[in-house]
């Protein structure tokens, strides 16, 4: 009787079948491991891009709601200043008007009135008549001593109740030249300041205009940062959606192949089972057969 026993080849290329599909398997999984750690990075990724993305555009939105408010004030108080600027015009002007009528009023008070104590018509005449009526008096050889002496003393009294008038005349006068001058001092320097004043509306008229518009471009200019990093961001989101996508589908594969392998690798299995129980056996069947040809060798049957 024939005796087969399996090749010993057989049985090591079964194992290290089976030992490779193992490895694969391991690498397989490591590698679909890597995908799925990617493939969450991405999805982070992707979403704090959409985070960004929605940051940036509330962002412009502020930027152009600020822009607006920021017109806004900056025509009311260009407004506001053109209302100054007009109102201290108005009072420039007043004083202007204000001073000529002095300086007019001066110029008339010089020409009509001298200040001059004896220069008045009227109290020089009445001056003059009473010198004269001392000098007659004097003269009048007959009139007594005591009448002389009296009608001089009542003289010499109008004489200085006139001179007083005279000089209190004068000091009026002084006076209101001193308080025209003032008035028209004070008028110059309340025009002046009024144009100082002006000017300086001007001036902030001016540096409000230009630091409105220097603010404006600065937001504008921020702006088109802004919507440049939002272009940026989409052409990044777009690119990660695309690997992303890529990535799923590689990892939608790579679990096939494990299934496939896990498959592949459980068949393998059963059929090695089957291999080695039926090795075993064979093993158990040639032995049983071994023992009974030692059995027929040590007793032979009789001839």
């Amino acid at each position: 009787m024939l005796f087969h026993r399996p090749h010993p080849r057989q049985r090591r290329t079964c194992e290290e079948h089976k030992a490779e599909l193992e490895e694969e398997n391991y690498h397989l999984r490591s590698e679909l491991q890597t995908e799925v750690d990617i493939n969450r990075q991405n999805e982070r990724r992707i979403n704090q891009l959409e985070r960004d993305y929605s940051r940036c555009e509330q962002e412009i939105q502020n930027l152009n709601r600020e822009i607006e408010r920021l017109e806004n004030a900056s025509e009311e108080e260009i407004v506001d200043l053109e209302e100054r600027l007009v109102k201290s015009e108005e009072q420039v002007e007043k004083l202007r008007c204000q001073i000529r009528s002095i300086s007019s009023r001066k110029n008339s008070s010089k020409r009509g009135n001298s200040l001059d104590l004896y220069n008045s018509d009227d109290n020089m005449a009445t001056i003059t008549e009473l010198a004269n009526a001392i000098d007659g008096y004097v003269d009048n050889r007959t009139t007594a001593r005591d009448i002389l002496i009296d009608q001089i003393k009542r003289a010499t009294r109008q004489i200085r109740r006139k001179e007083n008038n005279l000089h209190q005349d004068l000091v009026r006068k002084q006076r209101r030249q001193y308080d025209a001058e003032a008035e028209r001092d004070l008028a110059i320097t309340r025009r002046d300041l009024a144009e100082g004043a002006m000017d300086r509306v001007v001036g902030d008229l001016q540096q409000l205009r230009t630091n409105g518009r220097n603010q404006v471009n600065r937001m504008l200019d921020m702006i088109g940062r802004k919507q440049t990093r939002i272009g940026m961001l989409v052409q990044e989101k777009f690119a990660l959606q695309l690997l992303y996508q890529r990535n799923a589908h590689h990892l939608q594969r790579s679990r096939g192949d494990i299934g496939l392998l896990e498959f592949n690798r459980d068949r393998l299995y059963e059929r090695y089972e089957k291999w080695k129980n039926k090795t075993q056996a064979e093993r158990q069947n040639n032995l049983n057969l071994q023992g009974q040809i030692l059995a027929l060798q040590n007793n032979p049957p009789n001839q």
